[in-house]
């Protein structure tokens, strides 16, 4: 039940194919008459039109001869194929046919090589279709092959008839031998002259070899080349007697020539510079292009420069002379040389299609993005698939934009504008950015000069004012009066506070400007050492301190002990007028990152004040009585972030304070 299903979804599929291959037939013809009774025309044509109504008879022909590849092989599939075998000369027949390549691969400077010597006696053969055996054959092998030869031989096997065409090309997979002749199948990832096609022809060529009581076999080894051999039997002892026809049909010049010049617009030469024509200025304004209405003026800056890659080269030579009027547009035929020509040029905007052979569209956006000078460009993909998924895929792989095939010229010109233009203020405004942050670091620079040279000139003053104070205080010159000590003391606060200040704003300068010198830091005899020379300061006060487990941390250990001589500083002051001070210091480790946390019992802060705790000179509210400069959690969050990691902080008034900082193992 399950085999009648599929035959019958499968005979479903192949009548789809045929209504749909006759009825593409129709506006086809529609199309190709009048185009061909354009290109007849004997009136001079400006070179611009003639351009355009020859692009399109090409397109066309090859869309004709793609709509009549799924026609064959539909007829064929379904067992409705109307072959008419007449006796031929073979070997004349096939070295015609072979000799329509041969401006092809003089053109990419590939040598041809034909070997068909006069066979004994004529072949009964559907002439049509061993065109399209040849054909086929010969385009496949010239897709594949960058240098060397294609070499199409013929030989007499007694019952048989050989036709061999072997190329010196890329070569085919061992493990895509087998599915080979499969319709619609393609070996991905094989270098070729570009990614257009079906997947039928192959398999196309084998059915039209069974209708003649033969077959196809191939050999192939990568990187040296591939052979197909196609067996045909003499005689017509097996061909049915009404289908033999006694003389030979006109051979079918038109699916030759759509073969021979989709292999031309394979070659090299496809490659373009935009060089667009008279009218490509006028056209695009007239799609709605920039300066529509008005030809476009000379600039005194030079034009954006639009990179362009796609495999077609007719698609090139379009694209080319609709951007040309108003950019500088460089065309290549695949994403290597789109990679090569960014590195190079540097484009203001790449235009790229996705299918194309050595690297796609999507290999050469991960390239570029992956690149710090051309990661920043403006990247728009055009593509044949339509749907969200494939335009969500290429946003999400870092494109700019995604563009549908076919599109109109108005589409295409109003994209490209509004990316150039945007990229063009991004430019200026990062520009004006790096201006501003060079008039910024000039300025930080003489700030930290200035701050390190007040600093070391203000502790030889503040010294001897201190020592001073303390001297008089101490009372060996003499007893002093008690207003006499209240100056002396006011004298020695506001000096120990200066001094304060001179040390914070000199660690302040350091912290930033202190290389990291990163090494295995024990953190928890780094906060124990910390806690007992507080501890000793003020020895007579009452307070609970309690160092948890703390991992060691990968870091810089003169900083590191800044920062937790700042946090657990803090913690000491302001939990001073508690009855018992409670001080708690704790960590734990990942596999990624270290934690610790310092908690205390203190005056806390309100979390509104947040932002205002961290930044310099700054100090949260309701906490003028303590003593403090407003650098200390300056200078640790600046360490911290460093060192690559990031600080938190807890509070609330009158309930105390946690940070909470974390490093990188």
């Amino acid at each position: 039940e399950a085999n009648s299903r599929l035959a019958e979804l499968d005979r479903v599929k192949t009548e789809f194919f045929s209504n749909v291959s006759h009825e593409f037939r129709t506006p086809l013809t529609l199309m190709l008459g009048p185009l061909e009774d354009e290109l007849a025309e004997r009136i001079a044509q400006p070179p611009a039109k003639r351009v355009r109504i020859e692009t399109a008879y090409r397109n066309a022909l090859r869309l004709l001869k793609l709509v009549n590849s799924l026609l064959d092989f539909s007829r064929v599939e379904a067992g409705r194929a109307q072959a008419t075998y007449i006796p031929t000369d073979l070997a004349l027949l096939t070295r015609e046919l072979a000799s329509m390549f041969r401006s092809a691969t003089d053109k990419a400077e590939l040598e041809l090589i034909v070997e068909c010597p006069d066979l004994p006696q004529p072949v009964y053969v559907d002439r049509e279709m061993w065109e399209k055996i040849v054909f086929n054959l010969i385009s496949n092998a010239f897709k594949h092959t960058f240098e060397g030869s294609i070499r199409v031989a013929l030989a007499w096997r007694g019952e048989y008839v050989e036709l061999e065409v072997s190329d010196t090309g890329v070569g085919i997979p061992a493990a895509e031998l087998p599915r080979l002749f499969e319709r619609f199948q393609r070996v991905k990832g094989t270098r070729s002259r570009s990614h257009e096609g079906t997947g039928i022809g192959l398999a196309l060529v084998q059915e039209l070899a069974a209708l003649h009581g033969g077959g196809i076999t191939v050999t192939s080894t990568p990187k040296h080349g591939t052979t197909f051999t196609v067996s045909i039997r003499t005689g017509k002892a097996h061909l049915s007697a009404d289908k033999i026809a006694a003389s030979p049909a006109p051979s079918a010049k038109a699916t030759g020539a759509a073969y021979v010049e989709e292999a031309l617009h394979w070659t090299p030469d496809g490659t373009s510079t935009a060089a667009p024509h008279e009218q490509g200025a006028s056209q695009a304004a007239a799609d709605g292009g920039p300066g529509a209405g008005a030809a476009p003026r000379s600039e005194t800056p030079p034009r954006p420069r639009i990179l362009l890659a796609d495999d077609n080269a007719d698609m090139r030579q379009y694209v080319s002379d609709l951007l040309g009027a108003y950019y500088e547009v460089t065309a290549v035929p695949d994403g290597e040389a789109a990679l090569q020509a960014a590195r190079e040029t540097q484009p203001d905007l790449v235009l790229s299609d996705i299918m194309m052979p050595r690297l796609d569209g999507l290999g050469l956006l991960r390239a570029l993005r992956a690149d710090e000078a051309t990661r920043r460009l403006p990247i728009i993909l055009l593509s044949a698939r339509a749907g969200e998924e494939a335009s969500v895929g290429a946003m999400d792989a870092g494109a700019d934009d995604y563009l549908v095939k076919p599109f109109t010229a108005r589409e295409l010109i109003a994209r490209v504008r509004a990316h150039v233009e945007l990229a063009r203020e991004r430019h200026g405004f990062e520009r004006e950015l790096e201006r501003a942050n060079q008039e910024l670091r000039a300025v930080n620079r003489e700030l930290d000069a200035f701050t390190r040279t007040v600093s070391h000139d203000l502790r030889t003053p503040l010294g001897a004012m201190t020592g001073f104070a303390e001297f008089l205080l101490g009372g060996k010159p003499g007893p002093l009066n008690e207003k006499q000590r209240e100056y002396l003391g006011d004298i020695l606060e506001s000096g120990q506070r200066l001094s304060r200040l001179t040390e914070d704003l000199l660690r302040f300068a350091a912290a930033a400007h202190r290389p990291l010198a990163r090494e295995s830091v024990a953190v928890a005899a780094l906060v124990h050492t910390i806690v007992d020379e507080l501890k000793s300061t003020q020895p007579d006060r009452p307070m609970t301190v309690r160092i948890g487990a703390l991992p060691d941390a990968h870091a810089d250990p003169t900083l590191l002990r800044q920062v937790f001589a700042n946090l657990i500083g803090n913690a000491f002051k302001f939990t001073r007028d508690r009855t018992r001070a409670k001080i708690e210091i704790e960590g734990h480790s990942d596999a990624t990152t270290c934690t610790y946390c310092v908690r205390d019992n203190g005056v806390g802060f309100d979390m509104q004040d947040l932002e205002r705790l961290f930044a310099s000179f700054e100090r949260a509210r309701d906490v003028a009585r303590f003593e403090g400069t407003g650098l200390g959690l300056a200078i640790v969050r600046d360490v911290i972030e460093r060192h690559g990691g990031r600080i938190c902080a807890l509070g609330r008034p009158g309930e105390g304070a946690e940070f909470t900082l974390s490093l990188p193992r």
